[in-house]
């Protein structure tokens, strides 16, 4: 595979080898060349590799790697083989000879063949100086036009067919019908295919650089129970998934982020069985890989309940933004009550200031411990959970009254939010001690 960039960035040719050298990923058989505005960089990348996962590789000269994504996200173009690119969602500038200039020149023929030469070059002179590519979308920043369009969504749809209009019924109930008609979206990620609606789901590019966390970093997967509380499509439970845990249980509302979290699922090769609130569920099947709970994380506690058996459970993941609190008691009771395991980390993402940073995991260690060790968790009549458990009758699932030992490990800053704001993920060892 080869990484291509716009001709302009010559000088970027140095630093991008020495980085590919550091991973032995340089291809030192074949020239670099440059050729119709672009240079072409022969690499051993693989179809489904990811550039990004060597740049935030911390292994290496942090310092180097760090200059170098500023510079990189924004030029790196494509990587490609001689029939198939791989638009992997980067940022990319809009120079001459760039992809996105080639791409009006396309969309500009088809609407109008009539179209002059001199009108073809102003429009593209006028054109967004920054795009993102995520097939078959291009995607550009939301100050790119001169006013805002009052619309239900962010997006604006400037071409190309997006969809049936959006309405009530659609947005909350929509049929397979809807899901077969709309406008899906979709990457490659350290392997892992996702796909999405772009004007139902959102999808983050700065969260890869958790999700190569999760792959490099997080112990306790394999053979492992596994919870994500805020699925979406999938952005983290499909990182769990190809560490080999044993099953997932997710749970979500968004009807469309569902619908995404399928597709990929189905994409990627796992089993997988939708519950309703409406469905019982009584007993676990080994061959399904992942239980998708579309219902509040509220009723996870019940579920399990009903479950009436414990889990090795090694990771939840509360992804919500701006916070995850509310789902704080829910894990922690399901640890205290459901896992036949020693220990369990939870991963707690915010928006944090950057003011508060210093004292986050101090705090949040402190209103975790007063949760665990107060009663906050002592009995489903004690948490502000919502559940109806009156008819669960007998059940094996006796109290664990031993007390829960919270850790603080480790704080990540995953991308700025807003200005002096952080999204960050904060991890925290839930220990059940005798």
């Amino acid at each position: 595979m080869n990484i291509v960039l716009s001709g302009d960035n010559r000088h970027l040719i140095k630093p991008l080898k020495d980085i590919l050298e550091s991973f032995d990923l340089l291809n030192k058989n074949v020239k670099i060349k440059i050729q119709e505005n672009f240079i072409i960089i022969p690499t051993f990348l693989s179809s489904d590799d990811n550039i990004e996962k060597y740049l935030f590789d911390k292994t290496k000269n942090q310092d180097k790697n760090n200059e170098l994504i500023l510079k990189n996200l924004d030029v790196i173009s494509y990587v490609s083989s001689e029939s198939e690119h791989n638009d992997i969602g980067v940022s990319y500038k809009n120079g001459s000879g760039s992809s996105l200039t080639l791409i009006i020149q396309d969309i500009i023929k088809e609407l109008d063949p009539t179209i002059s030469n001199d009108m073809i070059n102003k429009l593209i002179l006028s054109s967004p100086k920054r795009y993102s590519i995520y097939p078959p979308l291009i995607l550009f920043p939301h100050d790119t036009l001169d006013y805002i369009m009052r619309r239900p969504f962010n997006i604006l749809p400037l071409y190309g067919d997006f969809g049936p209009i959006i309405n009530e019924q659609r947005l909350e109930f929509p049929t397979n019908e809807d899901f077969t008609n709309e406008f899906w979206c979709s990457c490659i990620q350290n392997g892992i295919y996702q796909t999405w609606a772009p004007r139902f789901t959102m999808f983050s590019r700065g969260n890869i650089k958790e999700k190569i966390r999760i792959l490099n970093n997080f112990n306790k997967i394999e053979n492992n129970i596994c919870i994500d509380l805020y699925a979406g499509i999938g952005y983290f439970t499909l990182c769990y998934l190809k560490k080999n845990a044993r099953q997932l249980f997710c749970w979500e509302l968004n009807p469309w982020s569902i619908e995404g979290l399928i597709r990929g699922l189905k994409k990627n090769g796992y089993t997988y069985k939708l519950i309703e609130r409406k469905d019982s569920l009584t007993k676990i099947d080994p061959k399904i890989k992942v239980y998708i709970f579309k219902e509040s994380n509220e009723f996870a506690f019940e579920r399990f309940f009903k479950l009436n058996e414990k889990f090795p459970i090694s990771h939840i993941n509360l992804g919500l933004l701006p916070s995850s609190k509310k789902s704080w008691p829910i894990s922690l009771k399901i640890i205290k009550f459901f896992s036949n395991i020693d220990s369990t980390f939870i991963h707690i993402h915010e928006n944090v200031e950057s003011k508060e940073l210093n004292k986050f995991m101090e705090i949040t260690k402190h209103e975790l411990e007063l949760m665990c060790n107060n009663n906050v968790i002592g009995d489903s009549s004690e948490t502000s959970v919502t559940q109806d458990t009156s008819d669960i009758g007998d059940t094996n699932v006796t109290e664990d009254m031993s007390r829960i030992q919270v850790d603080a490990t480790h704080l990540e800053k995953i991308k700025t939010f807003a200005p002096d704001v952080y999204h960050i993920c904060a991890d925290f060892k839930i220990s059940k001690s005798a």
